[in-house]
């Protein structure tokens, strides 16, 4: 129980590291992609969990996710 604390330490301090680097790089697409995390854990319940979903909160995620790409073309191209 001790090793996996000190590894789920170890792996949030990575988390960081990289966190700050990207964000000092190219904060305007990764801060949708960081605001996103509610979404990505509301798919990992769906999928390890096996939680049910509601209608409008799959079109919600959708929507979030298509904004995200949206985003990232709109980055791609303006470069």
């Amino acid at each position: 129980e001790q090793k996996d604390r000190g590894f789920a330490a170890l792996l949030e301090t990575a988390g960081q590291f990289f966190y700050v680097m990207i964000i000092g790089g190219n904060g305007v697409i990764v801060a949708p992609l960081v605001g996103s995390y509610c979404v990505v854990s509301m798919i990992f319940s769906r999928i390890f969990l096996k939680e049910k979903l509601e209608k409008k909160r799959c079109i919600s995620a959708a929507a979030v996710i298509a904004g995200i790409i949206l985003l990232g073309v709109a980055e791609g191209l303006a470069e």
